[in-house]
């Protein structure tokens, strides 16, 4: 199962009117879609880098939770760079050929 989202209000979502309700997947109500560009170099086909749009509010976890920052898009791209250009020793943040 998706466990990046949820429907933080239920009661307010069921407000709604059904014909809106209805774009929603599931019975949480809650869009499972993300949409991503992937940016390849026209002659080699290399990965050169990816943007996505998948909707996630800052606060996405409660203040319980202190493994991850309230930015937690920015770590992903972060994260996602270094699997790609490899650490920041050998490549450092932002720098290398592999932008998320």
């Amino acid at each position: 199962p998706n466990c990046a989202s949820r429907n933080r209000s239920p009661t307010s979502f069921r407000r709604n009117p059904e014909e809106q309700r209805k774009k929603y997947f599931g019975d949480d109500n809650v869009d499972r879609n993300m949409d991503l560009l992937k940016i390849v170099d026209a002659k080699t086909g290399k990965a050169m880098g990816s943007l996505n749009w998948f909707a996630v509010h800052p606060t996405s976890m409660t203040s319980d939770y202190h493994l991850i920052s309230g930015d937690n898009k920015g770590y992903a791209a972060y994260a996602f760079e270094q699997e790609m250009n490899g650490p920041t020793w050998v490549q450092p943040a932002g720098r290398g050929p592999f932008v998320a």
